[in-house]
């Protein structure tokens, strides 16, 4: 077994509790905030519920085509735990969890992954729906990297959070009205964004 340091092997050859997260201050390109909800019916599921569920069976509501998750302790998902995450068109890459309320949970990118950020999962009830929600706010991790993610990554990442919000409905009996909500806009960085603060990307109302 080769006795070089962390900071001298690949990232692939490293244990993930031996990587670094990665702020969105140490990435490339525009700081992005990208949403995607949706109101789920028709389930018997509260937002408490509904996120112990995707704490407990994160990797079933992925789209393995675009990103494989597993766990790499058992689960549930809890503060420090980590996921391996295969993606399509760039390999493996790792994100642990740094937030967890009863609504939401927080994972930070490791420096394997192709971001530099974080992304919160979250649920609410208001005007007696169910509603759930993706947030992200993170960069590129290099200016290489977001050449060649521009040409066609976010759009793999999208309609992979997108299949996320499906496949979730789907497992709590819940039908979606309509379309999934998405949103992106360019962001100014927080204490959070900087890695200063551990706190979700958003709050459930």
């Amino acid at each position: 077994m080769s006795d070089l340091s962390s900071t001298e092997r690949a990232p692939s050859e490293i244990a993930p509790s031996e990587l670094e997260v990665l702020a969105a201050s140490q990435g490339a390109g525009p700081l992005l905030q990208r949403d995607y909800w949706a109101p789920l019916h028709g389930t018997h599921f509260m937002p408490g519920g509904l996120m112990r569920l995707v704490g407990s069976e994160f990797p079933r509501f992925a789209n393995p085509a675009l990103a494989a998750f597993s766990f790499v302790k058992e689960p549930p998902l809890e503060i420090g735990h980590e996921m391996r995450i295969e993606i399509r068109g760039y390999g493996t890459c790792h994100v642990r969890v740094v937030e967890q309320s009863p609504l939401t949970l927080t994972l930070r990118t490791l420096e394997d992954h192709f971001e530099a950020g974080r992304i919160t999962f979250g649920s609410w009830r208001e005007d007696g729906q169910l509603l759930f929600k993706i947030r992200s706010r993170a960069r590129t991790r290099s200016k290489p990297l977001l050449l060649g993610w521009a040409a066609g990554g976010w759009k793999a990442q999208e309609e992979s959070w997108k299949q996320f919000i499906k496949n979730l409905a789907e497992a709590c009996g819940a039908t979606i009205p309509g379309e999934i909500h998405e949103e992106t806009c360019e962001v100014k960085a927080t204490l959070a964004d900087l890695g200063e603060l551990e706190t979700p990307t958003f709050l459930p109302k």
